[in-house]
């Protein structure tokens, strides 16, 4: 089971990411919260909940970490590269606070937090976008044949 979580989530091999006290503290609340069979089926459909904070997972009901291991799947289906898949994410991102009821739900501050990182990750995009774009603009002037002289 270890093999096939790192194939489908590399990310909890980085020490940055992911630690040993994480991924044994998240399994253990796990188990705990959710049962062994619920376990291995949050685990297969979403490994990366083995990075957690263990006791910032203790927080979440059953039903939660559930719903979050299905949604993962079903992106993992969606899209087949990582890139389309935080895409997504960024994209729902920003439709938090537009959709009723949802930010409602949401504990208090976490829409706006929503928010301004989509905010701020569409603004480097399209600065970015802008650049490549000028940047392109000049190359593309500096190979133009000289103007002639009459």
């Amino acid at each position: 089971m270890a093999i096939a979580a790192v194939e489908r989530n590399s990310m909890l091999l980085y020490p940055w990411v992911s630690c040993v006290e994480n991924i044994e503290g998240s399994y253990t609340v796990l188990l705990k919260t959710c049962g062994k069979e619920a376990t291995l089926d949050i685990i297969s459909k979403n490994p990366g909940v083995l990075g957690c904070d263990a006791s910032r997972l203790a927080r979440s009901s059953p039903a939660e970490i559930q719903r979050v291991a299905d949604a993962i799947a079903i992106l993992q289906v969606l899209t087949g590269t990582p890139f389309v898949a935080i895409a997504l994410v960024i994209i729902s991102l920003a439709f938090i606070k537009a959709v009723p009821g949802v930010s409602d739900a949401l504990p208090p501050g976490a829409a706006d937090a929503a928010d301004g990182i989509a905010r701020s990750v569409f603004g480097v995009v399209g600065a970015s976008a802008f650049i490549a774009a000028v940047t392109n603009a000049v190359y593309v002037s500096s190979k133009a044949p000289p103007p002639h002289k009459w």
